[in-house]
């Protein structure tokens, strides 16, 4: 089952994407694949360290007890037009009134600037 975060006037909130066109591939590049890895090592460390604390939220990017990350730390600019086809968007308006990111051609950048963000 495919879940997503959502920020609503400061409350997040945890649902499923509202329809299918909100399902999308990533692309990764070798580091990034690399750096997930190492990423699940330290969570796993992480895991064992909170004990009965640690929440199995089942999300990749948690804090050091299992929760979600909040989405306003999780943040990269690309591209509107790679936004708005990535999420799906009817218009880039949308995308330029509500994100910030996605052409085909950008994928592979837009994947190079977020693995800038695990380093």
């Amino acid at each position: 089952m495919r879940w997503q975060i959502t920020q609503i006037d400061g409350t997040t909130q945890q649902g499923r994407p509202k329809s299918e066109a909100g399902e999308r591939q990533v692309t990764l590049d070798k580091h990034t694949i690399k750096e997930l890895t190492a990423h699940r090592a330290h969570q796993n460390h992480e895991r064992l360290a909170a004990g009965s604390t640690w929440n199995e939220s089942g999300f990749v990017f948690t804090d050091d007890t299992g929760d979600p990350l909040r989405p306003e730390y999780v943040l990269a600019g690309h591209d509107l037009e790679v936004v708005q086809e990535t999420l799906g968007l009817p218009s880039i308006t949308i995308a330029s009134d509500t994100y910030t990111s996605v052409l085909p051609d950008l994928a592979l950048q837009s994947a190079e600037d977020a693995a800038a963000l695990l380093l």
